[in-house]
């Protein structure tokens, strides 16, 4: 989206470094998000189970990082083609003593 509310081909970036840029999650990304938690490659170093996840199953996951309090999550793309390539955020935030637990989910491979 565009400071005008219509529609443009760069997502919204929040955070900019030099090889990569972080901004919001949004539903648009679950297919992308479906195919690498499909590659049992990406899977299996994350402790998953090796087994295929629906459509569905991925717009559950995107729904569901959306309401706890104690998470933000971050779309991470790489950042000379603002291509999407994993996943990154904080959970287990806990406010009063200034922690969180760190989490980075590089899905995209390189062509």
């Amino acid at each position: 989206m565009t400071a005008s509310g219509g529609q443009s081909d760069r997502p919204l970036l929040t955070i900019v470094g030099e090889a990569v840029a972080l901004g919001p999650q949004h539903r648009g990304l679950a297919p992308l998000v479906q195919g690498w938690l499909n590659d049992f490659g990406v899977r299996a170093p994350l402790g998953l189970t090796l087994e295929p996840m629906a459509y569905e199953a991925a717009q559950r996951a995107y729904e569901d990082s959306e309401a706890p309090p104690d998470q933000i999550w971050f779309a991470l793309y790489e950042r000379a083609a603002l291509r999407p390539i994993g996943i990154t955020g904080l959970r287990d935030i806990d406010h009063a003593h200034g922690t969180a637990e760190f989490v980075i989910f590089i899905g995209g491979r390189a062509d």
